[in-house]
């Protein structure tokens, strides 16, 4: 199986002064495919503050009563993981 991360981690990226780093991503959404979706969602910009705000409303049923022993990097975790979908 072929393992993105691996080869994204062993290539040396090298980016132009003053390049879009959504355009770099878009030239090599063939090599990465799914890391290419995962930065276009990480890097672009909401078109309006819903999407944060129910990311933020989520993070508080996340950490409820019995939770509240999480560390951050834990709580950081999940409420990615419940916010991020695949198209």
């Amino acid at each position: 199986m072929y393992d993105e991360v691996t080869e994204y981690m062993k290539m040396k990226v090298n980016y132009q002064t003053g390049e879009n780093i959504l355009q770099w991503w878009n030239n090599h959404s063939s090599i990465f495919p799914q890391l290419y979706r995962l930065a276009l969602s990480l890097l672009s910009i909401p078109a309006s503050s819903t999407a944060s705000e129910r990311v933020f409303s989520e993070t508080g049923r996340v950490l409820e009563a019995r939770r509240q022993q999480l560390s951050p990097d834990s709580l950081d975790g999940l409420v990615f993981l419940r916010n991020f979908r695949l198209p």
